[in-house]
């Protein structure tokens, strides 16, 4: 199995939702128990951390500059510096049982945004569809920890992770209208958690596997897994193509709830690592936000 090498010993508490910000060639990441986005250049191998008044799920770039960020009860923008902040939609602020949790925007630039259990009790999730005009459509309901969203190529599949089940599902897609129909079962981890996952230009999905310090790329044609790369980190929790070429594999780690013994015998543990790809990635999407 080949090994992702260490770029940054962050020891982030919860690191997640790794973004490939083309335009300035630099990583953008989030430590979500440690509120804060980070800007990781894998030129010089500067991080710089910005402390955030929010708890931070997800970051997506905006088509007109600046970015949105999911927290426990909707959706907030920042400016490019993360100096301003506006609640631009509010989700399930009834419920203190939930928080957002993972999330991107589709080939159209619609923000896909879903939701989970603060203590991951399963059906308590959904998924939300955001337009440009942040107004926002209950796209699944039901769900245990929503987790990876990805499109193929041609904008007519959507991919999506249902972490405590195992299950990665496949969805008809319309790229027009944003709708989804005919879920089915893509693929099953048998007792493993799927999380975070980005797609090459191929359409394999390259998925992180919470709790197995690892991460794999499934064979959308046939349905196998074809490849695994070893992270020196149990709780392997997203991953991003970036970098000049998109050869490059971006994998985010945690530190949720281990003990000091785990952590004495994983000790990279919330450290940022990389994985060079003989495949060309793709980029995540913009939100297209209607000014």
């Amino acid at each position: 199995m080949e090994k992702a090498k260490l770029l940054l010993d962050a020891h982030a508490k919860h690191g997640e939702s790794p973004y490939w910000c083309a335009e300035k060639k630099k990583l953008y990441w989030l430590d979500i128990l440690g509120k804060a986005v980070h800007i990781f250049d894998p030129f010089t191998k500067e991080d710089e951390e910005i402390l955030l008044p929010i708890l931070p799920t997800t970051l997506v770039e905006k088509s007109g500059g600046g970015f949105l960020i999911s927290s426990t009860d909707g959706i907030y923008g920042f400016d490019k510096d993360f100096l301003m902040v506006k609640k631009e939609l509010s989700l399930e602020e009834d419920n203190p049982l939930t928080r957002f949790n993972d999330g991107k925007a589709d080939k159209s630039g619609r923000l896909w945004a879903g939701s989970m259990h603060i203590e991951a009790k399963p059906g308590y999730g959904s998924l939300y569809c955001i337009g440009e005009d942040y107004s926002s459509s209950k796209m699944i309901g039901d769900v245990d920890i929503s987790n990876g969203i990805v499109w193929t190529a041609d904008r007519t599949k959507m991919y999506y992770t249902h972490t405590l089940s195992g299950e990665i599902l496949l969805y008809d897609y319309d790229d027009n209208t944003g709708d989804i129909s005919d879920p089915r079962v893509e693929y099953t981890f048998k007792d493993k958690f799927p999380d975070g996952m980005a797609i090459d230009a191929s359409d394999n999905l390259w998925i992180a596997l919470w709790g197995e310090g690892k991460v794999v790329c499934l064979d959308t044609k046939t349905h196998k897994e074809i490849f695994a790369v070893e992270v020196e980190a149990p709780l392997v929790s997203a991953v991003a193509f970036g970098g000049d070429d998109l050869k490059t594999l971006f994998i985010t780690t945690s530190m949720l709830g281990m003990s000091e013994d785990d952590l004495e015998k994983h000790p990279l543990s919330g450290g940022l690592f990389s994985y060079k790809t003989d495949i060309k990635g793709t980029l995540f999407n913009k939100f297209s936000e209607r000014k």
